[in-house]
C-alpha cells in the first residue's frame, strides 16, 4: 500500500479522529499525569508483570456507558434518514457502489445486529491526575475501584500516550455529552467526510473502510454520561476483531474467580524498543481506603524493589483516608 503524503495524512487524521487529535495535543503539551485505580492484588501484578491489562468491556463494571454511544450512534445512522444518507452518498463517491454497500454492513453488523461490541472492545481505563491530587488521590475513584485496599498507580504521560502507534491501540480521552452533543460529534464526522470527497477518493478503498469504522467505533466507546465528568476518564482500546493486532498478544487471567481474555501493555522495553522501565514510568503510587495501609505499603516496597525501582519506598503516598465498610 503506498505511503500517503503528509500533508494528506495531517488533512485526512483531521477528517476521522479530531476530538481524539485535540485531546491527545493537550494532554500531551499539559505532560498530563494518568492515575490507573485499583485493588492492592492487581498493584502487586502490575509491578511483577510489568504490565497493564485490557480487558473486555462487557467484563469492566461500567460496560453499559458503551451502551449510551451505540444508542447515539443509532440515531444517526440508522434513524436519522437524512444523516444517513449523507454518509453512504459520500463514501459511495468516493470507493463506489460494491465497496461502500460492503462497508455499510460491516459497520452495522458491528454496532447494530449482533450486540457484541462491549465483547469485542478490549480497554484500559486511566483517570487524568492533578499534583494537587498526589497526597489523597480521586474519592470518587476509589468508591470505584479501590474496594477495601485502594492502590493507584501515577504514571507520566508518555506511558498512556506512547504507546499507541506501536502496540496498534488507540488512546483517547472520555467525553461527558449528553446526547444533543454527542449526536453533533457524529454528524461534524459525517460533515468533514462530505466535504473532503475529492481528497479521500485518491486514498485506496480499504484504508477508507479502515478509518470509517475506526473512528465511528472510536467515538461510540469514549461516550460516558456527563455525571461522572469529575472522573476525567481516559480510555486505551482495542478491537482485535477488527483489526489483527501483531504486537500485543491475547492472555487468559483469572479475574475473581472467573477467567477472562486480556490483552497486556508491556511497561519494559518490547523488540529492542524502549518504553522506559519503572523508573521512567511511574511518578508515585498512592494508598487509598485500606484495612492495613503499612501492610500494603511494605508489599509494595519489596515488589517495586525486586523490579529495579530505586528509592522504591519514596515512590509510596499512604493517604490515610478512612475506609468505610
Amino acid at each position: 500500500m503506498e505511503e500517503i503524503d503528509e500533508n494528506d495524512a495531517l488533512k485526512i487524521a483531521n477528517i476521522f479522529f479530531k476530538e481524539r487529535i485535540q485531546s491527545v495535543k493537550g494532554a500531551t503539551d499539559s505532560k498530563v499525569l494518568f492515575a490507573h485505580y485499583t485493588n492492592a492484588t492487581s498493584a502487586l501484578s502490575i509491578i511483577r508483570n510489568k504490565s497493564l491489562w485490557m480487558r473486555q468491556a462487557s467484563d469492566m463494571n461500567d460496560f453499559s456507558e458503551i451502551e449510551q454511544g451505540i444508542e447515539v450512534a443509532k440515531k444517526v445512522f440508522v434513524h436519522d434518514q437524512k444523516s444517513k444518507q449523507k454518509l453512504w452518498s459520500s463514501i459511495e463517491k468516493i470507493m463506489g457502489n460494491e465497496r461502500q454497500v460492503h462497508c455499510q454492513k460491516l459497520l452495522e453488523k458491528n454496532l447494530f445486529r449482533d450486540n457484541s461490541l462491549p465483547s469485542k472492545t478490549f480497554i484500559l481505563c486511566v483517570s487524568e491526575h492533578d499534583k494537587n491530587l498526589d497526597q489523597l488521590g480521586r474519592l470518587s475513584m476509589w468508591r470505584a475501584y479501590g474496594a477495601d485496599t485502594g492502590v493507584a498507580f501515577i504514571f507520566n504521560s508518555n506511558t498512556i500516550l506512547g504507546h499507541s502507534q506501536y502496540h496498534q491501540t488507540n488512546s483517547q480521552a472520555v467525553f461527558y455529552w449528553d446526547t444533543d452533543r454527542a449526536l453533533q460529534a457524529f454528524l461534524n464526522l459525517v460533515q468533514r467526510i462530505e466535504e473532503s470527497i475529492s481528497i479521500l477518493s485518491k486514498q485506496s478503498p480499504d484504508r477508507i473502510k479502515d478509518w470509517l469504522l475506526n473512528s465511528i467505533l472510536e467515538l461510540v466507546t469514549s461516550i460516558k454520561h456527563p455525571a461522572f465528568l469529575e472522573e476525567r476518564e481516559w480510555r486505551i482500546s482495542l478491537q482485535p476483531s477488527l483489526h489483527t493486532n501483531q504486537k500485543l498478544i491475547p492472555d487468559l487471567e483469572i479475574i475473581r474467580g472467573l477467567p477472562q481474555q486480556v490483552y497486556k501493555i508491556p511497561l519494559h522495553t518490547v523488540e529492542d524498543k524502549y518504553y522506559g522501565d519503572l523508573n521512567d514510568t511511574l511518578h508515585q503510587i498512592i494508598i487509598g481506603p485500606c484495612k492495613n495501609a503499612e501492610k500494603v505499603k511494605k508489599a509494595l516496597v519489596d515488589e517495586l524493589t525486586d523490579a529495579g525501582v530505586h528509592q522504591a519506598k519514596s515512590k509510596i503516598v499512604v493517604s490515610n483516608i478512612p475506609l468505610r465498610l
